[in-house]
């Protein structure tokens, strides 16, 4: 199969995989279930023994030549989406890990997205969360139109909701495998800066949090990660990524099942924490300050 077919491209989704039989199937189905006909579906496992080899084996039978799985070690979820994007044919490729899943109609939308903006390298649309069984947990946190410098407050783009040209994500480097957690929110930054991004008003996916999932077992990881990001790409951390961290530091708070608590304790750490990161940009810090005392002065009574 040649990178594209007549006027539709080849779309490569990938997903990778370890010990996940839980989940994986409903995220295999969604995918193989798009309609789009022009589809390439990878999945990498790091080396199941849940039973989720089994499952790969037989998704394989019932659906022969529409899904392609290797099971191997790799050093870790990264490494193995790089592997497969090296290993993908398709012009856009998906990211779909295995315990979420699409909404149908999602490859096709991205695709005509696409073809409206020739010029974009990635279209993000809407998502919501959802729980262990499926329950609504509520939105993603989208923001648009796209903004770079706002990405720099948070990440905003819910990853199984984008799709991504894959000559972009060739010139830029891949995925950074320095960062097992909030690698997504790195190549996003890395793309933004770089090239077009246009949001999709379309509900593509579903984002599934629950115990097992990195959001939680790797939630200090992901912040660590996440605040190393944005000080290499921006030069600064915004006050919000710090009350994040302190919250979690003090309140062990996931920031999903909790509400947050914004207490004078965490203030006072995300404070402290925003210093120091931002010791060599005392520039960054007065506007900050000056911002905020500005907001206060102006807020409604």
């Amino acid at each position: 199969m040649s990178g594209s077919c007549g006027r539709l491209p080849l779309v490569t989704v990938m997903t990778p995989s370890l010990n996940q039989r839980r989940f994986i199937g409903e995220a295999i189905r969604s995918v193989l279930e798009q309609g789009y006909p022009f589809l390439e579906y990878l999945v990498s496992d790091g080396g199941s023994t849940d039973g989720t080899l089994d499952l790969l084996r037989g998704y394989a039978s019932r659906y022969p030549g529409r899904i392609e799985w290797i099971s191997e070690r790799d050093d870790g979820p990264t490494n193995a989406l790089n592997r497969a994007i090296q290993r993908a044919r398709g012009e856009i490729i998906g990211w779909l890990n295995a315990d979420d899943y699409y909404m149908p109609g999602a490859v096709r939308k991205a695709v005509e997205a696409f073809q409206r903006a020739p010029g974009a390298a990635v279209v993000y649309g809407r998502a919501r969360h959802v729980g262990t069984h499926g329950e609504d947990l509520g939105g993603y946190p989208i923001r648009a139109p796209f903004d770079w410098r706002a990405l720099a407050e948070e990440c905003y783009i819910c990853q199984p909701a984008a799709f991504i040209r894959r000559q972009p994500l060739i010139e830029v480097g891949l995925l950074d495998e320095r960062f097992q957690n909030s690698m997504d929110y790195d190549l996003w930054i890395r793309l933004g800066k770089r090239y077009e991004i246009q949001f999709l008003e379309a509900d593509l996916a579903r984002s599934r949090l629950h115990p097992g999932s990195g959001t939680f077992t790797r939630r200090q990881a992901l912040l660590i990660a996440a605040i190393q990001i944005v000080k290499e790409h921006y030069g600064y951390v915004p006050l919000s990524w710090c009350y994040t961290y302190a919250e979690f530091l003090l309140h062990r708070s996931d920031q999903f099942f909790t509400p947050p608590l914004i207490s004078p304790q965490v203030k006072a750490l995300g404070r402290r924490l925003f210093m120091r990161h931002n010791v060599a940009r005392p520039d960054y810090v007065l506007a900050t300050f000056c911002k905020r005392l500005k907001a206060r002065w102006v807020a409604p009574k």
